[in-house]
């Protein structure tokens, strides 16, 4: 094996508060009726439910990403339409993108450590134009030969086309390479069925990046 495929979100690092208190929180510097509570049912039950984004043609992939998260916010705060709302939306997608948004898991740092002498390490993330500026602003970015979001492939996991392109853009072979992440579906599967081995973290159940090592050795 040559190469390890990361995850980005909920596999190197994490939301540095939950998403309910973040949305209230810039809800309240709004003006908009929002709780906490309210804004971590409806983020959870719209990202859960809100099909793929439309790469449109001539359109940037991280644009369309962008209005993905825009119909999202839209569902959380239901009703709220105009200048109002896309200066609430302007706000949380901005905050989103600054590093102290963001929390490392404890074991990232060891983990890239031990694996950057023995393997070749990119990203491959359901995300947006912000994964670059963010893994730069949490000083990920030299371990990485490459890092792939939806919005640079044009797809996301666990559509065929992601793995695809980055496996080009690093001259590598689906038997080359793992990729490691803490979806079942988009990281796990997806990557099985492109002829990658795939490891599935499972931080629920006690699972950490470190045990990817007894997989391999």
């Amino acid at each position: 094996m040559q190469a390890i495929f990361l995850d980005a979100a909920g596999t190197l690092f994490d939301l540095a508060e939950p998403v309910g208190a973040v949305y209230a929180r810039f809800a309240d510097q709004h003006e908009l009726a929002l709780t906490e509570k309210e804004a971590e049912f409806r983020f959870r039950k719209a990202f859960q439910s809100l099909p793929a984004p439309v790469y449109l043609d001539g359109q940037e992939g991280h644009e369309s990403e962008r209005q993905w998260w825009r119909d999202l916010v839209g569902v959380v705060v239901e009703g709220v339409e105009g200048e109002r709302f896309e200066e609430f939306f302007e706000s949380l997608f901005a905050y989103y993108e600054r590093p102290e948004a963001w929390r490392l898991f404890p074991e990232t740092l060891s983990f890239l450590d031990r694996s950057k002498d023995r393997f070749r390490l990119a990203v491959v993330s359901n995300f947006d134009g912000r994964l670059h500026t963010i893994l730069e602003g949490l000083a990920l970015c030299d371990y990485f030969e490459l890092v792939v979001s939806s919005a640079d492939a044009r797809a996301r996991k666990p559509d065929e086309k992601i793995f695809q392109f980055a496996l080009g853009k690093m001259n590598l072979s689906p038997s080359e390479v793992m990729q490691v992440g803490d979806s079942r579906k988009a990281d796990y599967e997806g990557a099985l069925q492109m002829g990658l081995r795939a490891w599935h973290l499972q931080r629920g159940k006690g699972g950490d990046l470190l045990q990817v090592f007894e997989e391999l050795d």
